[in-house]
């Protein structure tokens, strides 16, 4: 049994990579190009990052369908994948001469090989007036994708007894057991434990070293500023090395780093 205890356990681990480029696409003699709806031109194809999927731009220039004859269609296609279900957010953007002439930002997930864009997306009098001196301008796509694939659930060995350590911080914590400081912030009192507050953090050690402070005297640490629930998160982290939902309070915990 000691020795089961001792083992390295294993655990599953899950990380996210995000991926994300800007794609450059320069049309020349935007004037001349397809003049009836449904007519389009297709983009070099492109990749993002280390991902198999390859993407595409597709432009009508005078619409994708006979009502959309006054404006200019534009998509992001994807051409070819392993796998479907790939979470996009793209900026489709027009510019001449780093004016920005239209910009659209788009949030999608591709379940199958169609292409996401806008029937509308620009004036085509607009685009023409501002395309007069050397008729040309410049699509811009800057896609961020996250793939099925970028997420991996992988075995990590790791001590156990740093596992169990964490677990018995943890419970010392929940259970207010041996407590000699309390931490207030808005009237919410949190019981914790000088010797494990300045193991943790040099700003807490650097108070309950000086026996003259008024904190180390009352045994009471008032926090301004900082909410309730960004406190108990505080020593979650000081206790167990991890917080529940952390994305939901990052900044406010980098604002309690800072103090």
């Amino acid at each position: 049994m000691v020795l089961d205890r001792l083992n390295p356990m294993r655990k599953n681990i899950s990380s996210l990579s995000v991926d994300e480029i800007i794609w450059d696409w320069n049309i020349k003699n935007f004037t001349r190009l397809p003049e009836r709806p449904g007519e389009f031109i297709t983009s070099p194809h492109f990749t993002v990052g280390n991902n198999r999927e390859i993407w595409a731009l597709k432009l009508y220039p005078r619409g994708e369908f006979e009502d959309n004859i006054d404006y200019v269609s534009l998509y992001l296609q994807l051409v070819s994948a392993e796998k479907l279900g790939i979470t996009v957010k793209f900026q489709l953007s027009m510019l001449k001469f780093d004016e920005v002439l239209q910009s659209k930002i788009i949030n999608t997930k591709f379940a199958n090989f169609l292409s996401v864009g806008c029937e509308k997306f620009a004036s085509r009098s607009h685009l023409e007036r501002s395309c007069q001196y050397d008729d040309s301008l410049v699509i811009v796509c800057r896609i961020k994708v996250t793939s099925p694939g970028a997420l991996i659930n992988r075995s990590l060995a790791f001590d156990g007894q740093k596992y169990r350590l964490c677990n018995d911080f943890g419970g010392l914590l929940s259970s207010h057991e041996f407590t000699d400081v309390v931490l207030i912030a808005e009237k919410t009192r949190f019981p914790a434990h000088k010797v494990v507050l300045s193991a943790r953090s040099p700003v807490f050690a650097a108070m309950f070293k000086h026996k003259e402070m008024r904190e180390n005297v009352e045994n009471e640490v008032t926090i301004q500023n900082i909410r309730p629930i960004v406190v108990k998160a505080m020593l979650e982290f000081i206790y167990r090395g991890e917080v529940a939902g952390i994305e939901n309070l990052a900044n406010d915990l980098l604002a309690a780093a800072d103090r």
